[in-house]
């Protein structure tokens, strides 16, 4: 059994198995253009959220210490003010014993 090769064929099979390989690694090469394009976008969005975050971070790290001493300010005035609260209380509570008639010795 002889085989003969014609070589037009076997030019013609050559070039269509390289144009369809060509063919599959323009679209291959396509395709993970669009992912790592759309991967880009992605990172960018959430880089950008998180710079926002950061940004309020820092700002509530800048607030933090002003807003503990105001809360310090204000429990300090509150004690203050119920301190000088009861003692009222405590003044109107002996102005009103006074004024109770005390009782008088029975013979």
């Amino acid at each position: 059994m002889t085989i003969t090769l014609n070589w037009e064929a076997v030019a013609v099979l050559t070039t269509l198995f390289l144009a369809w390989n060509g063919f599959f690694f323009f679209i291959i090469r396509w395709l993970v253009s669009r992912m790592i394009s759309s991967m880009e976008n992605r990172i960018n969005e959430t880089s950008d959220g998180l710079q926002k975050h950061r940004e309020d971070y820092l700002l509530f790290l800048g607030k933090l210490p002003i807003d503990y001493y105001r809360r310090e300010d204000m429990i300090r005035f509150e004690t203050i003010t119920h301190a000088k609260l009861d003692a009222l209380a405590g003044d109107i509570r002996q102005l009103e014993c006074r004024k109770c008639p005390t009782p008088t010795a029975q013979p």
